[in-house]
């Protein structure tokens, strides 16, 4: 199964934190009237420009159920249109070669207290593992930030969140070796 959108658009500017609350604010706003609060989890480098761990990113990416995905589509494509930036959402944690679809039950709520959307970033755990899967040179400098920052999390732990994503076959292999 492929994240969605799978095809990169141009990228018109870089973004800082002050954009990327921008947008979640935006979001909360679009989101008036609905029913149920929306739920959106901070991945890649989105989580590190909120973290404040690197200035900029080149898009927002977000992990959503399917369901809010859907409710929150047609706003997404407006904004992204509105602003010029990118939004990478990858529903139910369906990721480029694997699923991680334990994110939610490990992430961290934000201090960020929006009317009809629920703010979250994965843990560092969960940044950990999912760095080392892209395994992109700019992914590795991410890696040795963070942990630069706040330390390596015991081993153990880190394989054990490794054992809880759903790999395809090509990760299958790396992960066997």
């Amino acid at each position: 199964m492929e994240t969605m959108p799978p095809a990169r658009r141009q990228i018109k500017r870089l973004l800082y934190k002050a954009d990327l609350l921008s947008v979640l604010s935006q979001m909360d706003v679009s989101l008036e009237g609905h029913i149920r609060k929306k739920s959106v989890y901070l991945v890649g480098g989105s989580f590190m420009a909120y973290e404040e761990l690197r200035g900029l990113t080149k898009d927002i990416d977000l992990i959503m159920s399917r369901q809010d995905f859907r409710d929150l589509s047609g706003i997404i494509a407006e904004i992204e249109s509105e602003r010029e930036i990118c939004i990478d959402v990858f529903p139910d944690g369906q990721l480029s070669g694997y699923s991680y679809p334990t994110y939610a039950s490990h992430a961290v709520r934000l201090p960020i207290g929006y009317t009809n959307l629920n703010t979250f970033r994965v843990d560092d755990i969960g940044f950990l593992v999912m760095k080392a899967l892209a395994a992109r040179d700019n992914d590795k400098e991410d890696i040795d930030t963070i942990v630069g920052h706040r330390g390596l999390p015991p081993l153990y732990q880190v394989l054990a969140r490794f054992r809880e994503l759903k790999l395809d076959e090509s990760h299958e292999e790396l992960y066997k070796e």
